[in-house]
């Protein structure tokens, strides 16, 4: 894929992400959160 990469920022752990996506419609602020699972090294 050659497009080019989103800017972002996180927290201290890696688990929260937060971007702007631009497309055709405008922007549009993501978070991306990830969770710990009951298993191990398993994230949601």
């Amino acid at each position: 894929m050659n497009k080019p990469k989103y800017l972002y920022k996180t927290e201290d752990k890696f688990m929260i992400y937060e971007f702007v996506s631009e497309g055709p419609k405008g922007r549009v602020r993501k978070i991306v959160e990830y969770s710990e699972t009951a298993t191990e090294n398993v994230y949601n």
